[in-house]
Parts: C-alpha cells; structure tokens; sequence
C-alpha cells in the first residue's frame, strides 16, 4: 500500500477463522473503482477479520468503510442462514 493521508484499521470478530477466512475473500473479489483514491487491504488473524483502507480524502475513506459494512452484513447474514456450524 502506498502512503495516503487518511486510514482506518477494522477489526471484527468472528466465530471461527474458516468464517473470517470466507467473508475475506468475499471481500477480495471485487476490485476498487478507484484505486489510485482508496487502497484496501484485508488479513485474517485467529478469528479475526481486519481490514485497512488509505483514502486520499475523508470522503473517500467514508465511502469505501460504508461499503465495507455493507458487504459484511451481507456477508454475515448469508453465513448464519446456510453455514450449519453459525447455529
């Protein structure tokens, strides 16, 4: 990742790191519209989905963390609806 003025680290806990592991690569699939405004950059830790975003702009940063929630919700909902070991 190259330097940009404004970042964000998130961490989120999971159950299990094979369910940290999928939403990772959920969220790997698709490619940033603007790569040279926002770079992200995604890790599992133990159970531990972690997420880092460097934005060139404060608006920037804002957009690409509300997708990110977004997805994850998705994400997590799907997960607790067909992953028999959520239940």
């Amino acid at each position: 990742m190259s330097a940009k003025p404004y970042c964000c680290t998130l961490r989120i806990r999971l159950p299990t790191e094979r369910q940290a592991g999928i939403i990772k690569d959920c969220m790997e699939v698709d490619e940033e519209l603007q790569p040279h405004k926002v770079e992200r950059c995604f890790k599992v830790v133990d159970t531990e989905l972690i997420m880092r975003v460097e934005a060139s702009d404060l608006r920037m940063l804002r957009v690409a963390m509300s997708s990110f929630f977004d997805m994850v919700t998705v994400s997590a909902k799907t997960l607790l609806e067909f992953d028999d070991t959520c239940q």
